[in-house]
């Protein structure tokens, strides 16, 4: 994560007994496997880099750091996975207790599965060390493991990930139910780690992971992406040709958009989709802030993964056998999902309005004239890009009215007409003015 100085944060895992520290808020004590980390790093006034902070996270168990982020004022946010009974907690958290303490017979604790953490943390300057804000567990009598985090503009934290455990604390769910195996899950916590804002399972019959987790501070809605074996994955307003998955023997990858309040808004998956199809997964997300479009990235091995016309590598690099070679690749999606926000063309569905009123009529071939103005002088102004957000917002729900009143959808379609026309005497003037231009001055 990077803040807005342009501070640099990390987390991860070591089991190193010298990792480097620095304001520690903990240093090394002899322990069971792994311990977190988590860094600062910046430049001094030189520009040489340097370690603002460095510190251990741990209890006396396994512990592992997978997901950070960092607030305006400089809050490091951190989640992961335990496996300690004594992984540091606050007073007055959501979870101060991990979900399930084994003891032996002599009343000594045992090891006990992993439970999410989510760990905020504070450093200013004029600090000696880095403190705890709050901390908490999250989780139950199973494994439970986050991998990723995001904030929104008020501090609410967003942690993505996966359980094992079918009494995992949810709270105003979309689906309160695990699947067999284990689910994805999103959980959203309050500003000061005390409550749960909605947590969820999200997932089908087969194993479910969550990996990656993008919030839209605008609006405050949650993507997550991950990968499923699932072929009753939950599924709606899914991009045109990504609504099943007929083969559980290979992962597919899945994007899922919620609202603030934990209402699904779309869920769909993100694989190869024929015979040439692999293994696909979803790895990490982010939201571009003037749009709202979301850009994924993961691997997939799939020959046939969906590429658009213009890709910068329309084909697979690898083997072609279906199962080794991953490629990387990298996804804009719009925020209705359904609609590519590169693209109204009309083959991804009927959720963007444009597109639901045009199809099947001679209008449709006009949509690359919206297009290009839409990229010409919407795109590059704050306004235009603010206007665009906001079509791709309510563009579904526009959409779906449309479609059940013809007087509606004949009165846009006439004002779409209009407006292709207007516009395409506009660019043939604009093209014209130009070559007028461009022309060579007689001598």
């Amino acid at each position: 994560a990077i803040d807005i100085s342009g501070d640099i944060y990390v987390v991860g895992a070591t089991n190193s007994s010298d990792f480097p520290t620095y304001r520690a808020y903990q240093e090394f004590e002899e322990g069971c496997g792994y311990d977190v980390f988590v860094a600062k790093l910046g430049f001094n006034d030189a520009g040489n880099p340097e370690v603002i902070y460095s510190t251990y996270l741990r209890g006396h168990n396994d512990d592992r750091g997978f997901g950070i982020a960092v607030d305006a004022m400089g809050y490091a946010y951190v989640t992961g996975w335990t496996a300690s009974n004594d992984f540091p907690t606050t007073e007055g958290v959501y979870q101060p207790e991990p979900g399930l303490v084994l003891t032996n017979s002599d009343g000594t604790e045992t090891d006990h599965d992993t439970d999410v953490f989510v760990t905020k943390l504070r450093f200013r300057e004029g600090d000696s060390a880095v403190s705890i804000v709050y901390s908490t567990y999250l989780g139950d009598v199973a494994d439970d493991e986050a991998h990723d985090i995001a904030l929104d503009s008020s501090g609410n934290a967003s942690i993505v990930g996966f359980t094992a455990s079918p009494n995992f604390p949810v709270y105003n769910a979309a689906d309160d139910t695990m699947g067999l195996g284990g689910d994805a899950f999103v959980a959203k916590l309050n500003a000061d780690g005390s409550d749960l804002i909605f947590s969820t399972f999200w997932g089908g019959s087969n194993v479910d992971r969550g990996m990656g987790i993008a919030v839209d501070t605008w609006t405050g809605d949650t993507y997550i992406v991950g990968n499923t074996f699932s072929t009753d994955f939950p599924i709606s307003h899914a991009i045109s040709g990504q609504d099943t998955n007929s083969d559980s023997e290979y992962l597919a990858a899945f994007i899922a958009k919620f609202n603030e309040n934990g209402e699904p808004q779309y869920s769909t998956y993100l694989k190869g989709t024929g015979v040439r199809r692999g293994i696909d997964s979803a790895l990490a997300a982010a939201v571009i802030p003037d749009t709202g479009d979301l850009l994924v990235t993961g691997t997939t091995t799939s020959q046939d993964f969906p590429v658009t016309e213009d890709a910068i590598q329309a084909t697979h690099g690898g083997a072609g056998d279906g199962v080794s070679n991953s490629d990387i690749f990298i996804a804009k999606i719009s925020p209705s999902a359904t609609d590519s926000s590169d693209d109204d063309s009309g083959s991804s569905g009927t959720n963007c309005f444009v597109t639901a009123v045009t199809a099947g009529t001679p209008l449709a071939k006009g949509l690359p004239i919206l297009r290009r103005f839409r990229d010409t002088y919407l795109k590059t102004s704050s306004a235009g890009r603010w206007i665009i957000r906001a079509y791709y917002t309510y563009s579904p729900v526009l959409s779906s009215y449309a479609n059940t009143k013809p007087a509606m959808k004949l009165a846009s379609r006439i004002t779409i007409a209009a407006l292709i026309h207007q516009l395409s005497q506009h660019f043939a003037n604009a093209a014209a003015d130009t070559t007028e231009s461009s022309c060579p001055t007689a001598e």
